[in-house]
This record gives C-alpha cells, sequence and structure tokens, in this order.
C-alpha cells in the first residue's frame, strides 16, 4: 500500500480504480483492516491503485470527504467516489464491493 498526502491525493485517485483507505496509527480494527487490504493488494494490484492516508495527518481531506471514524474506505472511479465502506471489513466483504468496478 502506498501512501499519500494532501498534496498529492488528487493526482492519484484521478485515473482508473483507486482504493484508499483511511486510518489512524492508534485504531487496532485499522491494524487488521491493513492486513486484508495488503492481500487485496496482491493479488489485485494490476487493475487498481491502494493508498493509505493516516487522517492525523490530512485534516482537509478528512473534512472534504466526510470522514467521521476509521477505518473508511473510498474507491474512486476516474476521479470520483464510486463506493464509502466504513469500519473493519472483511477480504470477502471488500471483494463483493470492489470487483464490478474493476470488471467495467
Amino acid at each position: 500500500m502506498k501512501p499519500t498526502s494532501e498534496s498529492n491525493f488528487q493526482s492519484h485517485t484521478q485515473q482508473g480504480v483507486v482504493l484508499v483507505y483511511f486510518h489512524a496509527a492508534w485504531c487496532s480494527p485499522c491494524q487488521s483492516q491493513e492486513d486484508v487490504l495488503t492481500e487485496i493488494e496482491e493479488e489485485y494490484g494490476e487493475s487498481m491503485s491502494v493508498f493509505s492516508l493516516d487522517v492525523d495527518h490530512c485534516g482537509q481531506l478528512v473534512h472534504h470527504h466526510g470522514i467521521m471514524s476509521v477505518p473508511t474506505l473510498l474507491l474512486f472511479q476516474e476521479g470520483h467516489v464510486v463506493e464509502r465502506i466504513i469500519g473493519l471489513q472483511s477480504k470477502k466483504v471488500l471483494l463483493e464491493l470492489i470487483t464490478p468496478f474493476l470488471l467495467e
């Protein structure tokens, strides 16, 4: 998973399918979610990009995207949010939500 920041967030989410993982170092469910996302990235990394963003270092983006809790995942397709996933999710659930966008 590649880290992103407020300064390069927009350029990272403009093309293709991009999953952005909003997390915090103090969040224990986030650590579990990161393991699942690493597996998904290993399997689908050629079809989509996965970026991580620490909410404690990106207040403007957190506010702009209405992030109220972590972990939160935003799935972008060609720069537009197409899916919002809140809370710790299994690999199976995430793939059910993400896969349709990879097939388009």
